[in-house]
């Protein structure tokens, strides 16, 4: 039976860090034999599918989901709550009634500049009380572009030296403290803008890119993002997704 996660995301980059994350914690700390299934990535996609509403899409909007909440009727008036709180738990109750209903729901966002989103976040879940949609919190602070960082690790002189001098222009290493850069286009620390720095031609989902989060062992990641939302999301996986995939039992070896 294939898993079916529902992907609620800011963009493409954030689906794919949060997917691809997933899918390495499944291998890496997951149990032996699920783990050799998943190396081969015909079994994997076939055992999961990512989708938005659309199994032709990779994700849905945040405003996608607004949307469908609307479409649903789904009344939202006199909660008491707000911004990342308020998201989620019409996120949650959209989601739980969708016809099939999804295994597993994925919400990724960027705090910018609310620090405390990912608490907001969980208590719209908390409120939401779909018990029977298992939830994932991929919260990046400030943005995605920091996990990216996090994994970067100089491969050539001239990788060496672009880290140097990016190093040098910020008063701070990004890859090593990647929670102090912002989400302002008009700094300096700018994650976008970072990357755009360290990655051959600014291209973030170039191969050179995808080696940060794919390649990086997963404890460096989470060491250097450990103030980034990283290894919550991984603990999410690990605690959420993990049983979940794991609870049929083992296959003939």
């Amino acid at each position: 039976m294939t898993l079916r996660v529902l992907v609620v995301a800011e963009d493409v980059l954030g689906m794919t860090l949060a997917r691809d994350l997933s899918d390495r914690v499944v291998v890496e700390r997951g149990p032996l034999w699920l783990a050799d299934l998943w190396r081969d990535v015909e079994i994997r996609e076939a055992q999961r599918r990512w989708s938005g509403l659309d199994d032709a899409a990779g994700f849905v909007t945040w405003g996608g989901m607004k949307e469908l909440a609307r479409s649903q009727g789904l009344r939202t008036h006199g909660l008491g709550l707000s911004g990342g709180a308020f998201e989620a738990y019409r996120a949650a109750h959209a989601a739980a009634r969708l016809t099939p209903r999804p295994d597993v729901l994925v919400m990724c966002r960027d705090t910018d500049r609310n620090p405390d989103l990912r608490i907001d976040m969980l208590t719209g879940v908390e409120r939401a009380r779909v018990e029977d949609i298992p939830m994932l919190l991929a919260v990046a602070r400030p943005e995605s572009e920091a996990w990216v960082i996090a994994g970067f690790e100089p491969a050539a002189s001239h990788e060496r030296e672009a880290l140097t001098a990016l190093t040098q222009a910020l008063g701070f290493d990004p890859v090593a403290e990647p929670h102090r850069m912002t989400a302002n286009t008009g700094d300096a620390r700018d994650s976008k803008r970072c990357c755009g720095e360290l990655m051959p031609r600014g291209d973030v989902h170039s191969s050179r890119g995808e080696r940060c989060w794919k390649d990086t062992a997963l404890d460096a990641l989470a060491h250097r993002g450990a103030l980034t939302g990283l290894p919550e999301y991984l603990a999410d996986v690990e605690r959420v997704l993990l049983p979940r995939l794991s609870g049929a039992p083992a296959p003939g070896r």
